[in-house]
Protein backbone atom coordinates (compact mmCIF):
# COMPACT_ATOMS: atom_id res chain seq x y z
CA UNK A 1 0.00 0.00 0.00
CA UNK A 2 1.30 2.89 -0.81
CA UNK A 3 0.85 6.97 -0.32
CA UNK A 4 1.73 9.59 -2.72
CA UNK A 5 1.22 13.83 -1.45
CA UNK A 6 1.83 15.55 -4.49
CA UNK A 7 1.97 19.61 -4.40
CA UNK A 8 -1.06 19.40 -1.62
CA UNK A 9 -1.35 22.64 -0.28
CA UNK A 10 -4.12 22.91 2.86
CA UNK A 11 -5.94 25.16 4.50
CA UNK A 12 -9.92 26.93 5.86
CA UNK A 13 -11.93 29.20 3.78
CA UNK A 14 -9.25 29.44 0.90
CA UNK A 15 -6.81 30.50 3.34
CA UNK A 16 -3.36 28.32 2.86
CA UNK A 17 -2.01 27.06 6.03
CA UNK A 18 0.33 24.76 4.56
CA UNK A 19 1.77 24.43 1.07
CA UNK A 20 3.45 22.09 -1.66
CA UNK A 21 3.90 19.11 0.71
CA UNK A 22 5.29 16.13 -1.55
CA UNK A 23 5.98 12.84 -0.16
CA UNK A 24 5.34 9.16 -0.50
CA UNK A 25 4.96 6.85 1.88
CA UNK A 26 5.03 2.66 2.09
CA UNK A 27 4.95 -0.35 3.99
CA UNK A 28 7.38 -0.10 6.91
CA UNK A 29 8.03 3.58 6.67
CA UNK A 30 7.80 5.82 9.49
CA UNK A 31 7.09 9.48 8.29
CA UNK A 32 7.70 11.63 11.62
CA UNK A 33 6.46 14.99 11.30
CA UNK A 34 8.44 17.52 13.29
CA UNK A 35 7.95 21.83 13.55
CA UNK A 36 7.06 24.07 16.59
CA UNK A 37 3.40 24.73 17.27
CA UNK A 38 1.57 26.11 14.79
CA UNK A 39 2.69 25.35 11.51
CA UNK A 40 0.50 23.27 10.36
CA UNK A 41 1.28 19.67 11.28
CA UNK A 42 -2.54 19.20 12.37
CA UNK A 43 -3.70 21.22 9.83
CA UNK A 44 -1.81 18.90 7.07
CA UNK A 45 -3.23 15.65 9.53
CA UNK A 46 -6.50 16.35 9.10
CA UNK A 47 -6.68 16.90 5.02
CA UNK A 48 -4.67 13.76 4.93
CA UNK A 49 -7.37 12.51 7.08
CA UNK A 50 -10.48 13.48 4.45
CA UNK A 51 -11.50 15.76 7.50
CA UNK A 52 -10.94 18.97 5.77
CA UNK A 53 -10.65 19.34 1.68
CA UNK A 54 -7.21 20.00 0.30
CA UNK A 55 -6.97 23.86 -1.35
CA UNK A 56 -4.67 22.32 -3.97
CA UNK A 57 -2.60 18.98 -5.34
CA UNK A 58 -3.98 15.37 -4.78
CA UNK A 59 -3.63 12.18 -2.42
CA UNK A 60 -3.56 8.90 -4.10
CA UNK A 61 -3.48 5.81 -2.50
CA UNK A 62 -1.94 2.75 -4.91
CA UNK A 63 -2.55 4.94 -7.76
CA UNK A 64 -6.22 6.19 -6.52
CA UNK A 65 -7.23 9.37 -5.95
CA UNK A 66 -8.50 8.74 -1.96
CA UNK A 67 -10.04 12.00 -1.84
CA UNK A 68 -13.25 10.15 -4.03
CA UNK A 69 -13.58 6.99 -1.52
CA UNK A 70 -16.34 6.95 0.65
CA UNK A 71 -15.48 6.92 4.27
CA UNK A 72 -15.90 3.66 4.86
CA UNK A 73 -13.59 2.43 2.29
CA UNK A 74 -11.00 5.18 3.57
CA UNK A 75 -11.32 3.83 7.12
CA UNK A 76 -10.66 0.29 5.68
CA UNK A 77 -7.17 1.84 4.47
CA UNK A 78 -5.94 4.15 6.84
CA UNK A 79 -6.73 4.63 10.74
CA UNK A 80 -6.04 7.71 13.02
CA UNK A 81 -5.16 7.33 16.57
CA UNK A 82 -5.54 10.67 18.38
CA UNK A 83 -3.75 11.95 21.42
CA UNK A 84 -6.17 11.73 23.88
CA UNK A 85 -9.54 9.71 23.52
CA UNK A 86 -12.12 9.68 26.57
CA UNK A 87 -15.51 7.63 25.75
CA UNK A 88 -19.32 8.88 27.54
CA UNK A 89 -19.43 5.17 28.50
CA UNK A 90 -16.97 3.13 30.67
CA UNK A 91 -16.48 0.45 28.04
CA UNK A 92 -14.15 -2.39 28.65
CA UNK A 93 -10.47 -2.61 27.23
CA UNK A 94 -12.18 -5.56 24.77
CA UNK A 95 -15.32 -3.57 24.00
CA UNK A 96 -13.10 -0.30 22.91
CA UNK A 97 -10.54 -2.19 20.73
CA UNK A 98 -13.63 -4.11 18.63
CA UNK A 99 -14.65 -0.81 17.38
CA UNK A 100 -11.98 -0.63 15.44
CA UNK A 101 -14.09 -3.42 13.65
CA UNK A 102 -16.93 -0.96 12.65
CA UNK A 103 -15.11 -0.11 9.57
CA UNK A 104 -15.16 -3.76 8.82
CA UNK A 105 -18.83 -4.25 8.95
CA UNK A 106 -21.64 -4.11 7.42
CA UNK A 107 -24.66 -0.96 7.78
CA UNK A 108 -26.61 -3.16 10.20
CA UNK A 109 -24.24 -5.69 11.47
CA UNK A 110 -22.83 -6.14 14.74
CA UNK A 111 -19.21 -7.50 15.69
CA UNK A 112 -18.72 -11.56 15.77
CA UNK A 113 -16.80 -14.35 17.09
CA UNK A 114 -13.89 -13.63 14.13
CA UNK A 115 -14.32 -9.80 15.32
CA UNK A 116 -13.56 -10.58 18.85
CA UNK A 117 -10.32 -12.81 17.97
CA UNK A 118 -8.71 -10.31 15.75
CA UNK A 119 -9.57 -7.77 18.86
CA UNK A 120 -7.82 -10.15 21.40
CA UNK A 121 -5.21 -10.44 18.64
CA UNK A 122 -4.40 -6.80 18.69
CA UNK A 123 -4.25 -6.97 22.26
CA UNK A 124 -1.74 -9.72 22.05
CA UNK A 125 0.32 -8.08 19.57
CA UNK A 126 0.94 -5.19 21.66
CA UNK A 127 1.21 -7.39 25.04
CA UNK A 128 -2.06 -6.06 27.01
CA UNK A 129 -4.33 -8.78 26.59
CA UNK A 130 -4.37 -8.81 30.20
CA UNK A 131 -6.16 -5.52 30.55
CA UNK A 132 -8.58 -6.63 27.87
CA UNK A 133 -11.59 -6.92 30.70
CA UNK A 134 -10.07 -3.58 32.56
CA UNK A 135 -12.50 -0.48 32.35
CA UNK A 136 -10.78 1.91 29.76
CA UNK A 137 -11.53 4.93 31.22
CA UNK A 138 -9.25 3.63 34.45
CA UNK A 139 -6.32 3.05 32.74
CA UNK A 140 -3.17 5.13 32.91
CA UNK A 141 -2.58 7.29 30.18
CA UNK A 142 0.16 4.78 28.49
CA UNK A 143 -2.39 2.27 28.83
CA UNK A 144 -5.05 4.42 27.26
CA UNK A 145 -2.78 4.79 24.23
CA UNK A 146 -1.82 1.31 24.03
CA UNK A 147 -5.48 0.70 23.56
CA UNK A 148 -5.78 2.90 21.05
CA UNK A 149 -2.88 1.45 18.85
CA UNK A 150 -4.96 -1.88 19.61
CA UNK A 151 -8.16 -0.34 18.61
CA UNK A 152 -6.54 0.93 15.10
CA UNK A 153 -4.65 -2.61 14.40
CA UNK A 154 -7.99 -4.60 14.71
CA UNK A 155 -9.15 -1.94 12.16
CA UNK A 156 -7.01 -3.85 9.60
CA UNK A 157 -5.50 -0.59 8.12
CA UNK A 158 -2.34 -0.76 5.96
CA UNK A 159 -1.66 2.94 7.44
CA UNK A 160 -1.61 4.51 10.49
CA UNK A 161 -2.02 7.98 11.38
CA UNK A 162 -0.61 9.24 14.74
CA UNK A 163 -1.18 12.56 16.31
CA UNK A 164 1.48 12.79 18.90
CA UNK A 165 0.83 9.29 20.04
CA UNK A 166 3.59 10.09 23.20
CA UNK A 167 1.79 13.33 24.89
CA UNK A 168 1.24 13.29 28.39
CA UNK A 169 3.12 10.62 28.67
CA UNK A 170 5.76 9.64 31.17
CA UNK A 171 9.25 8.37 29.83
CA UNK A 172 9.09 5.47 30.62
CA UNK A 173 5.49 4.76 28.58
CA UNK A 174 6.70 6.88 25.66
CA UNK A 175 9.39 4.92 24.77
CA UNK A 176 7.01 1.65 25.32
CA UNK A 177 4.86 3.27 22.81
CA UNK A 178 7.94 4.19 20.50
CA UNK A 179 8.83 0.49 21.14
CA UNK A 180 5.97 -0.67 19.65
CA UNK A 181 5.39 1.66 17.06
CA UNK A 182 9.37 0.86 15.57
CA UNK A 183 7.71 -3.35 16.06
CA UNK A 184 4.49 -2.28 13.74
CA UNK A 185 6.51 -0.38 11.36
CA UNK A 186 8.75 -3.61 11.05
CA UNK A 187 5.64 -5.85 10.56
CA UNK A 188 4.50 -4.10 7.35
CA UNK A 189 2.46 -0.92 8.14
CA UNK A 190 3.28 2.48 7.69
CA UNK A 191 2.78 5.10 10.00
CA UNK A 192 2.48 8.88 10.07
CA UNK A 193 3.33 10.78 13.08
CA UNK A 194 3.97 14.15 14.69
CA UNK A 195 6.38 14.85 17.30
CA UNK A 196 8.09 17.99 19.30
CA UNK A 197 10.77 15.80 20.25
CA UNK A 198 13.49 15.27 17.94
CA UNK A 199 14.98 12.26 19.99
CA UNK A 200 12.05 10.53 18.87
CA UNK A 201 12.38 10.67 15.33
CA UNK A 202 15.51 9.26 16.19
CA UNK A 203 14.97 6.83 17.84
CA UNK A 204 12.00 5.25 15.62
CA UNK A 205 11.77 6.88 12.16
CA UNK A 206 13.16 5.93 8.48
CA UNK A 207 12.02 9.40 7.47
CA UNK A 208 11.54 13.09 9.12
CA UNK A 209 9.21 15.71 7.26
CA UNK A 210 10.38 19.27 8.92
CA UNK A 211 8.09 21.34 9.07
CA UNK A 212 8.57 25.58 9.35
CA UNK A 213 5.74 28.03 8.88
CA UNK A 214 3.21 25.81 6.78
CA UNK A 215 6.02 24.32 4.38
CA UNK A 216 7.73 20.95 4.24
CA UNK A 217 11.78 22.41 4.33
CA UNK A 218 13.21 19.19 4.24
CA UNK A 219 12.39 15.52 4.04
CA UNK A 220 15.01 12.58 3.92
CA UNK A 221 16.10 10.37 6.81
CA UNK A 222 16.48 12.09 10.67
CA UNK A 223 20.29 11.70 10.16
CA UNK A 224 20.47 13.97 7.25
CA UNK A 225 17.18 16.22 8.08
CA UNK A 226 17.91 16.95 12.19
CA UNK A 227 20.70 19.54 12.24
CA UNK A 228 21.61 21.39 15.11
CA UNK A 229 21.66 24.74 13.09
CA UNK A 230 17.92 24.21 12.45
CA UNK A 231 16.40 22.81 15.44
CA UNK A 232 18.25 26.04 16.67
CA UNK A 233 16.05 28.02 13.68
CA UNK A 234 12.66 26.19 14.57
CA UNK A 235 12.77 25.98 18.12
CA UNK A 236 14.96 29.08 19.35
CA UNK A 237 17.15 26.94 21.93
CA UNK A 238 20.42 25.57 21.40
CA UNK A 239 21.08 21.79 21.07
CA UNK A 240 23.99 19.20 20.32
CA UNK A 241 23.47 16.24 17.98
CA UNK A 242 25.94 13.22 19.74
CA UNK A 243 26.60 10.16 17.67
CA UNK A 244 26.29 7.18 19.87
CA UNK A 245 25.47 3.34 19.58
CA UNK A 246 22.27 1.49 20.71
CA UNK A 247 21.76 -1.61 22.91
CA UNK A 248 21.42 -3.56 19.80
CA UNK A 249 25.47 -2.35 19.15
CA UNK A 250 23.51 0.10 15.78
CA UNK A 251 24.63 3.34 15.48
CA UNK A 252 22.21 6.11 16.41
CA UNK A 253 22.31 9.73 17.50
CA UNK A 254 20.55 12.01 20.39
CA UNK A 255 19.74 15.64 21.01
CA UNK A 256 20.88 17.19 23.25
CA UNK A 257 19.33 20.68 24.52
CA UNK A 258 22.31 23.37 25.90
CA UNK A 259 20.09 25.60 28.31
CA UNK A 260 20.90 29.20 27.99
CA UNK A 261 23.43 29.11 25.50
CA UNK A 262 23.73 31.31 22.44
CA UNK A 263 24.91 31.02 19.01
CA UNK A 264 28.01 32.03 19.67
CA UNK A 265 27.93 28.71 21.85
CA UNK A 266 26.06 26.61 19.91
CA UNK A 267 28.32 26.96 16.90
CA UNK A 268 31.16 25.89 20.19
CA UNK A 269 29.71 23.06 21.13
CA UNK A 270 28.44 21.26 18.29
CA UNK A 271 32.16 22.13 16.94
CA UNK A 272 33.44 19.61 19.83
Amino acid sequence: MILEVKNLSCGYEGHKIVTGVSFQLGPKDIFCLLGPNGVGKTTLFKTILGFIKPLEGEMRLDGENILDWPRKKFARAIAYIPQTHTPAFPFTVRDVVIMGRTAQLGGFSSPGRKDREIADESLETLDIYSLKDRIYTQLSGGERQMVLIARSLAQQAGILIMDEPTANLDYGNQMKVLNQIRSLAEKGLAIIMTSHDPNHAFLCSSKVLLMQKGNIIDCGTAQDVIKAERLRALYGITVKIIDTVSDENQPTRVCVPFLGGTAKTAQAINQS
